[in-house]
């Protein structure tokens, strides 16, 4: 877990899943900004509203557990599953 203070930014790398949490008592402005290729959406629709999270991006992703959080494009069956996508792609 990240925490911010007032003032801050953070960059949000495609295909990763955010979930923000006001741990303070005043209230949060957020205000972002899309930098994407011309044609392309900002968002995507999941069937259902599903939660996807994922592809992994590095291996440093897969370890302590960090594996589990990812299910898209697919689900990982192990750290060293999903470090084996990073590496290869597959």
């Amino acid at each position: 877990m990240e925490v911010y203070t007032a003032g801050q930014a953070f960059e949000e790398q495609p295909f990763r899943v955010h979930r923000g949490k006001n741990l303070g008592t005043n209230d949060v402005v957020d205000i972002q900004t899309f930098v994407v290729p011309l044609g392309f959406p900002t968002t995507f629709n999941t069937p259902n509203n599903e939660r996807l999270c994922g592809p992994p991006q590095t291996v440093e992703d897969c370890k302590n557990g960090g594996w589990m959080i990812f299910n898209w494009p697919r689900t990982f069956t192990s750290q060293g599953d999903a470090e084996q996508y990073v590496i290869t792609g597959k």
